[in-house]
């Protein structure tokens, strides 16, 4: 059920979303008389048709040996959706685009997008893919010079290959289309509407990692215990959310340090007032070693790591803020994943 032909005579694609009802109507009947309309597929005479839920499509007048497949009435919505969208934001688009690559290799997009020298193709899988043939066929697109992304249908086969920009589609109407970007184990990472992830695609925040001038956004959490020595109720940091792509990163008061970017950002957007001890380098002697700590607000005691776990039954979230990405907090961030940049495949902000 193609939404694109080939009118030879004008020289030109026809997209059938493009068409009004009279225009659709005007189409039809001079395809009658001339049968001059041709499938961008094989070249096969066109018929115009209409599914039952009213869409217009294009078919072949008669089949032949081509090989195209069927599609589904969300397959070919999903299609139009990602040509608009396309379009909203600056580039031209087109469905069932075929191209070939330098060593000879045919490929045929569902959509293809492109704004002088770049192109992006959205491929809407609604059949079983394996990620082996996802790779195959990446290649191919990647050897074109085309930037290609997968949305995937069969949740199985939407995870596993974090260099692969993949995610997930479910839902069946305009407004319930959900994307999801997910884990390697199939939790979700990520989720948004297909409007939020198609502007992501085609605003270049789709990215395969983060990069200096993306947005992290901190949120810090806080919690109530009973202090060991003086026994009032204090009040302690009890973790710090990085939340970047599709990355959220936990941290704690004794895993930082004084010089690390994110407590001094805390610190500049943390408001008095909250019943918190200072947040400063104590001796444990337990440990017998110094540490960054929460301290109780009225005596000043080390508020050990072993005893913070009172204070998560009530904590909540006091503050929340934006900082942009610069080399330092760049070089931070990826501290927790061994300092180097992990290709995952994600949509970043900036701000």
């Amino acid at each position: 059920m193609p939404l694109r032909c080939f009118d030879p005579l004008r020289n030109r694609s026809v997209l059938a979303f493009d068409l009004s009802s009279d225009e659709w109507k005007v189409l039809e009947l001079e395809n009658r008389g001339s049968r001059h309309l041709r499938m961008p597929c094989c070249d096969a005479q066109v018929i115009l048709k209409k599914s039952r839920r009213g869409t217009h499509f294009f078919a072949h007048k008669r089949k032949g040996a081509c090989v195209t497949g069927p599609e589904t009435e969300t397959h070919l919505r999903l299609k139009q959706m990602a040509v608009e969208a396309a379009r909203a934001y600056g580039w031209d688009a087109e469905t069932e685009v075929t191209g070939t690559t330098p060593s000879g290799e045919q490929w045929r997009a569902d959509v293809l997008a492109w704004k002088g020298k770049n192109r992006i193709a959205i491929e809407i899988q609604w059949s079983a893919q394996t990620i082996e043939e996802t790779q195959r066929r990446q290649a191919r697109y990647e050897e074109s010079g085309v930037q290609c992304v997968w949305l995937m249908r069969k949740k199985k086969f939407s995870r596993g290959d974090n260099s692969l920009p993949m995610a997930h589609v479910s839902g069946d109407r305009d407004e319930n289309f959900v994307v999801s970007i997910l884990e390697e184990w199939g939790s979700i990472a990520q989720s948004m509407s297909l409007h939020e992830f198609l502007e992501a695609v085609f605003r270049g925040r789709f990215l395969s990692n983060l990069t200096l001038g993306c947005v992290v956004n901190i949120s810090v959490k806080v919690g109530s215990l009973s202090c060991w020595r003086c026994r009032s109720d204090t009040k302690i940091i009890t973790e710090i959310e990085e939340d970047f792509g599709p990355y959220k990163v936990s941290l704690r008061i004794p895993n930082l340090s004084e010089n690390d970017v994110v407590l001094k950002e805390v610190r500049k957007n943390l408001s008095g007032g909250l019943g918190l001890g200072a947040i400063k380098p104590r001796r444990s002697k337990t440990q017998q070693r110094a540490y960054l700590s929460n301290g109780c607000v009225h005596c000043d005691a080390l508020i050990g790591e072993f005893y913070e776990h009172d204070a998560w039954f009530d904590q909540r979230t006091v503050c929340v803020f934006s900082v942009r990405i610069d080399e330092r907090w760049y070089h931070e961030l990826w501290g927790a994943y061994g300092g180097s940049p992990v290709k995952r495949w994600g949509v970043y902000s900036f701000g």
